[in-house]
């Protein structure tokens, strides 16, 4: 296995981060931590705003377009929230038993419905008619 530190490429060790290693860190090197890697993320969304223009410049010239634009202005995209659904609220009632219980049909059938139709009811006969 090559040795690492003569490699031009190297990481630093003290740059290298483990699970482990996070455990064992106190919250100052934590916030140390924090800040390089935030102040990493930043060149590294610098290289590829850098790339994408490139890439974007070169395809348009292929196309033949002009492309002038201040890339640094470019937002760093936040990443996508995922919100919960909304609901879409109670269900009106389909059925009406003889109690003035009633279901809406959706989901496990209600005990009195269960046993209305065990004893040799039809469900239908507990529609509730639209008006």
């Amino acid at each position: 296995m090559p040795d690492e530190s003569k490699t031009n490429n190297a990481t630093p060790a003290s740059e290298k981060v483990g699970a482990a290693n996070l455990q064992q860190m106190n919250a100052s090197e934590l916030r140390q931590l924090i800040a390089k890697a935030q102040l990493q993320e930043s060149k590294k969304v610098e290289e590829e705003k850098k790339q994408l223009q490139s890439n974007f410049q070169r395809e348009a010239k292929k196309l033949g377009y002009s492309v002038d634009v201040a890339w640094s202005d470019l937002p760093i995209p936040e990443p996508e929230i995922k919100r919960p659904k909304k609901s879409k609220g109670k269900a009106p009632a389909k059925y009406r038993g003889p109690n003035g219980e009633e279901w809406a049909g959706r989901g496990r059938p209600t005990k009195w419905l269960v046993e209305l139709e065990a004893a040799g009811h039809k469900r239908e006969e507990f529609i509730i008619l639209q008006e």
